[in-house]
């Protein structure tokens, strides 16, 4: 059987992959613009009272090299958000409530866990994991959202 194709109770769906790779990049838009936003407005004293205090402990890459982790970080999310939808449609049908399930378990996964795990190791102050988390909710929720409306199956 074919990676794109899956049985569901006797009838074969098929994964549209261009419109899953398009509903991908808008979820990942999306959530870029969301997260971008929040973090530069709401959380940046934070991260900058937080950096300027670790002084030569801390060695982030140049912020262009940042930027394109982050950027990259948020098209990971959004097509797993959108593929995981694509493969849930057929159990729990084509409706927000399953894209909202999708974008949830990216969330858990991708940032409730690494906000745990950051925390738990010190490497992070935990009202900066908080926020992150928090606002990664408010990100990848709607991102997967909106990348789940652009994919239709045929």
């Amino acid at each position: 059987m074919n990676p794109s194709t899956m049985m569901v109770t006797g009838k074969t769906c098929r994964i549209d992959i261009p419109r899953l790779l398009l509903g991908g990049v808008v979820a990942g838009v999306v959530l870029n613009l969301i997260t971008g936003i929040a973090n530069a407005g709401i959380l940046k004293g934070d991260f900058e009272n937080w950096a300027n205090g670790m002084g030569s402990h801390l060695h982030p890459p140049a912020q262009p090299t940042q930027i394109c982790f982050w950027v990259l970080m948020c098209l990971v999310d959004g097509m797993v958000g959108v593929l995981l939808y694509a493969a849930m449609r057929p159990r729990f049908g084509a409706r927000p409530r399953t894209a909202l399930l999708a974008g949830l378990l990216v969330w858990i996964v991708g940032r409730l866990c690494v906000a745990m795990d950051m925390t738990a190791l010190g490497v992070f102050p935990w009202h900066l994991m908080l926020g992150q988390t928090i606002l990664g909710l408010i990100a990848i929720v709607p991102g997967v959202l909106v990348g789940s409306w652009i994919y239709r199956e045929r």
